[in-house]
């Protein structure tokens, strides 16, 4: 795969996403927040985490 496909499938892929109605994005798994969550306390992360 040359990295012009590869751009082209990263291009449409992010496409599909931003069209897409909200009810068909996958939601985000909860363990997957907590980390993100942890790791922002981590480093300091200066702004409000929802």
């Amino acid at each position: 795969m040359s990295s012009k496909d590869l751009v082209d499938a990263f291009s449409l892929f992010a496409l599909r996403t931003v069209l897409a109605p909200e009810s068909q994005l996958p939601d985000i798994p909860e363990h997957v927040y907590g980390e993100l969550k942890d790791f922002l306390l981590q480093h300091a992360h200066p702004g409000p985490i929802p």
